[in-house]
């Protein structure tokens, strides 16, 4: 296991996994959560994770910022990303009427980054008889007629938050995935993924934690068997899971951390960015088989993935740190795992945003290029 430390000081190990999660305390003013919802795009997006083991509340935690707003302020506005004139849709968003995900799917333009247009449908999934919204985005050689013949690899995108009706990677003017790629695939130092933003649970409410929680709706059916079959039905993707990562931030970051390790046949690379590897949702009900089945730090030790993992910690959150301290040594072979810390980082979206480059490397880096679409 490999510790790449971008600070001075390196992490001691733990020698027991941690209980204690950094819950999410959502900042978002409910005036500016409303547009951005109604625009069909992200919400949430700045999260922070307290030290207590408590139930989050309805208030903001403090230094946690809403979307384009310092230390969470409301009533700020994001910036439009480049080539935009305003952060207004390119579109109002259309509901795309349910429709098996093998089956063509009916999209929207909602947004558009990095020259590229965001398109957004809300996919019924047959597998899980779940219904919500699937954001996607595909590089600027998709369409390029050198690639016509070429399958992608695709990047999940899981985040922070409770991630019910947004994806706050849908943000290229916070988060900057976007443009990252569209100019790192131009250099060289990034594949130009596909980008599958999906919703990651049904309501605020009802927080399944991406898995099948018993007696609750299948979310984590419905993200990786019917959002990839609709991926596959819609656009040119490598089917091979050596061609799919997937990376999350804060609670997105359990999702992407637990999806590695758990189905292999789906993902080979995950990129936890401020993540957690213990699930505590109240819906589990105790430590049930099911809650065993979806949790990352049992999963770690079981040999039965050879995922790649990157850890992506903040250098200025001990709590942050504390967790990675406890599920480093957890992670058996075949899988591996690696861990940056991002330099004087805060378990805030700024901050999120400065570990794309690495993490865009690392995934090109284990992931599959676009390859020839085989003919015949």
């Amino acid at each position: 296991m490999l510790i790449v430390d971008a600070m001075t000081a390196p992490l001691r190990r733990a020698t027991a996994p941690s209980a204690r999660r950094i819950r999410l305390l959502a900042a978002v003013a409910a005036a500016t959560s409303a547009a951005l919802l109604a625009a069909g795009c992200s919400g949430g997006s700045s999260d922070g994770k307290g030290a207590s083991d408590g139930r989050p509340d309805a208030k903001a935690a403090p230094g946690v910022s809403a979307p384009g707003t310092p230390g969470g302020a409301p009533g700020g506005s994001t910036p439009p990303p480049a080539g935009q004139t305003s952060g207004t849709p390119a579109a109002p968003p259309m509901t795309a009427p349910p429709s098996p995900t093998g089956a063509p799917q009916a999209f929207s333009t909602v947004l558009t980054a990095a020259g590229r247009p965001i398109q957004l449908t809300t996919l019924h999934g047959p597998k899980s008889d779940v219904t919500m919204k699937v954001w996607m985005w595909t590089p600027p050689e998709y369409d390029d007629p050198k690639y016509a013949g070429t399958r992608f690899p695709v990047l999940y995108l899981l985040p922070g938050g409770e991630g019910n009706g947004y994806n706050t990677w849908t943000d290229n003017a916070q988060l900057g995935l976007q443009d990252s790629i569209a100019a790192m695939s131009k250099a060289g130092t990034s594949h130009p993924f596909i980008l599958v933003m999906p919703s990651m649970q049904l309501a605020k409410s009802v927080e399944t934690e991406c898995s099948d929680i018993p007696g609750q709706p299948k979310v984590g059916t419905w993200l990786t068997e019917d959002v990839r079959d609709m991926v596959l039905a819609n656009f040119r993707a490598n089917p091979d899971p050596k061609a799919w990562g997937i990376m999350g931030a804060s609670s997105g970051g359990f999702c992407a951390a637990k999806f590695a390790l758990q189905r292999p046949d789906r993902f080979s690379v995950g990129v936890p960015i401020g993540g957690y590897f213990i699930p505590d949702s109240k819906l589990w009900g105790g430590k049930t088989p099911a809650w065993e089945a979806n949790n990352p730090s049992l999963l770690a030790g079981k040999g039965e993935s050879s995922a790649k993992i990157l850890m992506v910690v903040g250098g200025a959150e001990p709590e942050e740190q504390r967790v990675a301290r406890n599920f480093l040594p957890l992670v058996k072979a075949p899988a591996t795992i690696e861990q940056w810390n991002n330099p004087g980082a805060k378990h805030l979206t700024k901050d999120f945003k400065k570990a794309v480059p690495t993490a865009l490397e690392f995934l090109t880096k284990n992931l599959t290029g676009p390859t020839p679409k085989p003919t015949g």
